[in-house]
């Protein structure tokens, strides 16, 4: 019985050899196949992590049918607001029958609060690697976070009367003559009181409209607000012409033309072109000091400045802001002399008459901040303060995508002796603020996720491009140890068989 079972366990000890050989070299196999797909997958992530990034970057913010950021682009995708402030001239009777010997007083009314919402329309793509487009904005009234109502009564300078004085200021005297007859006849006042509903989108109605269009002033509105005929137009902004980045990211949503022109046909030289972004898409920027804004509104460009980086929700931005070179005249930077539009003013303002129909219009930050002394000192009730005033973007430096915006900009009325035009006789040279505007627009938390995860990208391929690589190593020296050790005990039994 033991002989049979020792000759049983000697058949059966060669097959059960043979069978561990066998297992032995499929598990070694197998641990060397995936140590090499390990380390191969590794060299792969580590040597094109960088390419794979910058093309996830470019598909992800060039404006495609397609991409985020065309997505992002079209209709505007977080909460944007319009706050309006209107100035009511509190000594109006005072000032005129002093002939502007005492200052003008302003009293501050507003926020009246609108939200803002950009749809991006009739789009024509163009193989040189632009988009045309023409842009609706609606506004819709916020009652809730507005401070009094569209029916306060605001006492300011008739802009019509002021607008038809200044076009005919150098005009023979028989014109002068006539429009003053007409303005004595109409009995127009050199001051309006109306709602604050009518003055922003409203309108409301003034003979003199007529009568400026027969005097060949271009005003094509039947009544006068300043938004009004604004509110859902596909028209009023003009036709914008602007890179998709596809050719160059570099390029991205900078301006190419203007109503099919590279102009504007106001300025003179280089002010004159249209330049920068209109400030919802921008390229990378982390290495640009100063980022221009084109506005159809004041129909030209501002500069903001590098300031310093913020952080906001989890993520790094670059903030630019206004500075005295953003509305500078010539006078602080001989390089920006060409924004000098008919008679020079004083640093911090800007001439858009030519923009504005022919209104004596001049903007310039909230409360003339930033903006020469004599602005402040022929009027009173107004104090500028940089926290308040300033006008900034945050722009996340890797993608240019937008992080917060606050685009704010004053609308004043010049108004000047005009001989021939008795409600203008006696006036002093005084620019009158009538009213000023803040666009915000701050990033969500929905969407700053999105740009920290697109932002994380790089650590996460060097990661995981490390944590791969190791794993591969690892399995490697595992493979190499169980080589070794299978030699050793064979080593080991051959000893063995060959002592015994």
């Amino acid at each position: 019985m033991d002989r049979l079972r020792n000759t049983y366990s000697e058949l059966l000890q060669p097959k059960r050899r043979k069978m561990n050989c066998c297992s032995r070299k499929c598990e070694l196999s197998t641990l060397y196949g995936l140590s090499i797909v390990f380390l191969g997958l590794a060299i792969l992530t580590l040597a094109g992590w960088e390419k794979a990034y910058n093309s996830i970057i470019f598909n992800a913010l060039t404006l495609t049918n397609t991409s985020k950021g065309y997505n992002m682009w079209k209709k505007t995708p977080i909460p944007m607001y319009l706050e309006l402030y209107l100035y009511n001239w509190t000594n109006a009777d005072e000032v005129i029958a002093s002939n502007f010997d005492i200052k003008p007083n302003f009293q501050e009314c507003g926020p009246y609060v609108y939200e803002e919402v950009h749809t991006r329309v009739n789009l024509k793509w163009h193989e040189n690697g632009t988009l045309t487009y023409q842009q609706k904005r609606t506004w819709q009234f916020v009652p809730e976070l507005t401070n009094g109502s569209l029916e306060d009564e605001i006492v300011n300078v008739n802009v019509i009367v002021a607008t038809v004085a200044y076009n005919v200021r150098h005009s023979s005297f028989i014109t002068k003559a006539i429009v003053n007859r007409f303005l004595k006849v109409m009995n127009e006042s050199l001051i309006v009181t109306r709602s604050a509903r009518q003055l922003l989108f409203e309108g409301y109605n003034d003979p003199l409209l007529d009568f400026a269009s027969s005097l060949n002033i271009s005003i094509p509105f039947n009544k006068f607000g300043w938004f009004y005929g604004r509110n859902n137009s596909e028209t009023y902004d003009g036709v914008f012409n602007i890179y998709t980045g596809r050719t160059d990211l570099d390029l991205l949503g900078m301006m190419d033309l203007w109503n099919h022109v590279p102009h504007t046909n106001i300025y003179e030289g280089y002010c004159d072109y249209v330049n920068g972004t209109t400030g919802e898409v921008w390229p990378p920027v982390k290495h640009v000091q100063k980022v221009a804004v084109f506005s159809p509104d004041i129909c030209s460009t501002v500069w903001l400045s590098y300031e310093q980086d913020v952080s906001m929700l989890e993520v790094i931005g670059r903030k630019y802001i206004s500075t005295n070179f953003t509305l500078d005249n010539g006078v602080l930077y001989p390089e920006l002399a060409c924004f000098n539009y008919g008679d020079p003013v004083p640093t911090g303002a800007r001439n858009v008459s030519a923009c504005k129909f022919g209104a004596p219009a001049f903007v310039t930050l909230p409360h003339f901040y930033l903006a020469d002394d004599e602005y402040l000192q022929n009027v009173s009730g107004i104090s500028p303060n940089k926290s308040e005033d300033e006008f900034y973007m945050i722009l996340e430096p890797n993608t240019g995508i937008p992080m917060a915006v606050k685009a704010q900009m004053q609308i004043n009325i010049l108004l000047e002796p005009i001989s021939g035009i008795s409600l203008l006789n006696s006036v002093k040279s005084t620019f009158m603020p009538v009213l000023w505007f803040r666009q915000t627009a701050t990033l969500t938390g929905e969407y700053a996720g999105l740009v920290r995860l697109l932002l994380n990208l790089p650590h996460i391929a060097i990661y995981t491009g490390y944590g791969v690589l190791c794993l591969g190593i690892v399995i490697l020296f595992i493979g190499i140890y169980v080589t070794l050790a299978s030699r050793r005990k064979e080593e080991t039994e051959a000893l063995i068989s060959e002592t015994t």
